[in-house]
């Protein structure tokens, strides 16, 4: 059987995250819930581990397994959404021998609707979709959602999904040269203008404003690097996506500032 790419798996997630979104939004009507549109920005990471395990299946210990690699690693947001405001959590479920789960908020602050979806494929992928930290946290500092994008937040959610799935890939008999992909989008990018929030005491803005609304940067890497040893790469793999801000260049001393972020996040 073919292996599926982390890109064929991204849109085969962002195809199943459209069923559930609709079913979801279909029932809160019938129940007579106000739905509000989902206008955010996005961010999507897609992987596919090469498995020769046959032993794992969508099962409570696979599951269990799954939730306590990603909470002990610094990644626990993408399965407790604990960065999403005051979301309405469901429980995970099997669907097509996966494990899946969704959460969403109806934020009445700004009228949007935030939603966070993941699958989690014994087989060994993984795909999950939240809405953009730079539309659910603003505050006094910013102007509100669809309006900045952070320079920093690329580099600390790059390395939090690579940390992830390394360890995600202990569970499985991969050998140390088999390759693991993934491939991470940001969409909604369109006329946002690039800022500083996250690793500042102030906000402020910088030049660079995007007129393309979505790019896919891909990774490939193995069982046995380490995280350290791929920082060159996140750092060059990621400039196509500051380049979108009019030629902006993220440069060592901003990209060694989220990454200080990140390490204090994941001690």
């Amino acid at each position: 059987m073919k292996t599926m790419s982390s890109v064929e798996y991204l849109a085969l997630g962002k195809e199943r995250f459209a069923e559930v979104s609709e079913e979801k939004k279909s029932r809160c009507r019938q129940n007579g819930e106000t739905v509000y549109p989902v206008t955010l920005g996005t961010w999507e990471v897609a992987s596919v581990i090469r498995n020769t395990n046959n032993d794992l299946r969508a099962n409570r210990k696979f599951l269990r397994e799954t939730k306590s690699i990603l909470n002990s690693f610094g990644f626990s947001h993408i399965w407790s959404f604990e960065s999403a405001k005051k979301c309405s959590y469901e429980e995970p479920w099997v669907y097509s021998n996966r494990w899946e789960n969704f959460a969403v908020n109806n934020d009445e602050s700004t009228k949007n609707r935030q939603e966070y979806f993941n699958l989690f494929d014994p087989s060994g992928r993984f795909y999950h979709i939240r809405s953009s930290d730079d539309d659910v946290f603003f505050d006094s500092k910013s102007n509100g959602p669809n309006e900045c994008f952070d320079i920093h937040l690329p580099v600390v959610h790059s390395l939090q999904a690579i940390s992830a799935i390394l360890k995600l890939s202990e569970m499985f008999t991969v050998d140390e040269d088999d390759r693991i992909d993934m491939v991470f989008r940001w969409g909604g990018l369109r006329n946002r203008t690039l800022s500083s929030w996250l690793c500042s005491e102030s906000f402020f803005c910088l030049n660079g404003k995007s007129y393309q609304d979505e790019i896919e940067v891909k990774f490939s890497i193995t069982k046995v690097d380490r995280l350290s040893e791929l920082y060159p790469l996140v750092l060059s793999r990621l400039q196509p996506l500051y380049n979108l801000f009019e030629g902006f260049e993220l440069d060592s001393e901003r990209f060694d500032s989220a990454l200080e972020y990140f390490e204090s996040r994941s001690r």
